[in-house]
Formats: structure tokens, sequence, C-alpha cells
């Protein structure tokens, strides 16, 4: 499972960031998706294609990830892509960078392992 909030940013156009729970093919075979814990946020950096997740209070042998769908393009053609941030082992911060003019990111926190 993977959860799911809706953030709205200060970008050109209705750029949105949300964070949610969906059932979704994982990675790896032993992937687990659920709620986004309470110490974990999500920020977009500059350029807004940069997402990351930090999470503060993780168990020290918890594996975790920050996945998100970007959905980018124009107003007629709006392709998306799934793109994985690095695996964090207990607190850190997971990064990972949309292509160019995404204008909406739908971001997971998994739990690889």
């Amino acid at each position: 499972m993977r959860i799911l909030s809706r953030i709205g940013l200060p970008a050109a156009g209705a750029a949105v960031v949300a964070v949610g729970l969906v059932a979704a093919a994982p990675q790896a075979s032993a992937s687990t998706y659920t709620y986004a814990p309470s110490d974990c946020s999500v920020v977009t950096g500059a350029p807004y294609e940069t997402v990351q997740m930090t999470c503060t209070a993780r168990p020290g042998t918890q594996q975790w990830q920050l996945f998100a769908n970007c959905t980018y393009g124009s107003i007629i053609n709006k392709p998306d892509v799934d793109v994985y941030g690095n695996v964090v082992t207990g607190d850190g911060t997971s990064s990972l960078h949309c292509p160019s003019s995404t204008f909406q990111v739908l971001a997971y926190f998994e739990i690889v392992s």
C-alpha cells in the first residue's frame, strides 16, 4: 500500500505534489507499501522536479525509499513515468528527480525490507 495526501505547490501552472496510499506493483518482490509515517515529510526543491522525503524516527534496520509517479509535458500530451529514490536504512532522506516540465507528482513511502 502507498499513502496519498495532496500538497499544493507555488509553481507554474497547477503544480501538485501528493503523498499517498494506493495499491501498486513494488519495485522489488520483497517490497511492501504502508501509510506514510508521521515522522516523514516530503518537500520539493528547485527545480520543481526534485522531490525529497526525510524520515527521522525509522527503525535502525528498516530499508525504505521514496517512489513517485511524475506527470509532465503539455496540457494535450501528459505522459507520466515512475521514478524511485535511493534506498535508505533507518533515518535519512530519499531523493528523486522527475523529468523536466513535470507539473504533478504523486509521491509514496515504500518499505523495502
